[in-house]
């Protein structure tokens, strides 16, 4: 309730706030709270969907998954053109 009622200020970083709770010995929840502007309902899904497959593999649950190199913005201008 606390970190729900703390304001995020627009001009000074951040403006998101992970949390990490303890429910029992080996048991946690991991609370992010953000400002509404950060994201939308698409973003957020990737957000979860790369955060558990990253969990997943720092536990072992999952192979270790290769990241594709980036692209530099230049290239994909490059290619646009």
């Amino acid at each position: 309730a606390d970190d729900r009622a703390r304001r995020f200020d627009l001009e000074r970083p951040p403006l998101v706030r992970f949390t990490l709770v303890r429910t029992d010995e080996d048991r946690h929840r991991l609370l992010m709270t953000n400002h509404h502007i950060l994201w939308d309902g698409w973003s957020s899904a990737v957000l979860l969907r790369e955060l558990l497959a990253g969990y997943a593999e720092l536990t072992g649950a999952a192979p270790r998954a290769a990241i594709a190199p980036a692209v530099p913005y230049r290239d994909h201008l490059a290619w646009l053109a």
